[in-house]
């Protein structure tokens, strides 16, 4: 199910206890607002919600899928939206929070490596670690 402009107008008429006219127009003010900051390229930040914020996409090749012909993609002007911690911590209760999963990585015991990096000088390698033959050129015939 989405949520529609008029949903939005309607819960925000009824909280405000004003008429749907005004919440209308409110909402427009702020959508209006929030497009046109992003557009010049300010980040806009709504606690409790998230940040709008702009960012600039480089040309990059693409395929077109139908003829499989490569293309280059121009460059453009893309909005982006980061949840807010608040939002993401009501759309995921269970997933542990960040210093709780610090805590849990950090009680883990880890292994030590078998021979201390910070021993070993910049052409040596651990005993663990075969040496890779040097690749040889191809022979190519000769074209005599």
């Amino acid at each position: 199910m989405s949520v529609s402009k008029t949903d939005l107008v309607v819960a925000m008429s009824q909280a405000m206890g004003v008429a749907k006219e005004k919440a209308a127009v409110a909402l427009d003010a702020l959508v209006g607002r929030v497009a046109a900051a992003v557009e010049e390229g300010d980040r806009v930040v709504i606690p409790g919600l998230g940040t709008f914020t702009r960012a600039d996409r480089k040309p990059r090749k693409g395929r077109d899928l139908r003829t499989g012909e490569s293309l280059v993609i121009p460059a453009c002007r893309v909005a982006k939206f980061s949840a807010a911690r608040s939002l993401a911590k009501r759309l995921n209760p269970e997933v542990p929070e960040a210093t709780e999963a610090l805590e849990a990585t950090e009680a883990r015991e880890v292994p030590e490596a078998p021979v201390p990096l910070r021993t070993l000088g910049p052409r040596q390698r651990p005993a663990n670690r075969p040496v890779k033959p040097p690749v040889k050129a191809p022979a190519f015939p000769d074209k005599g």
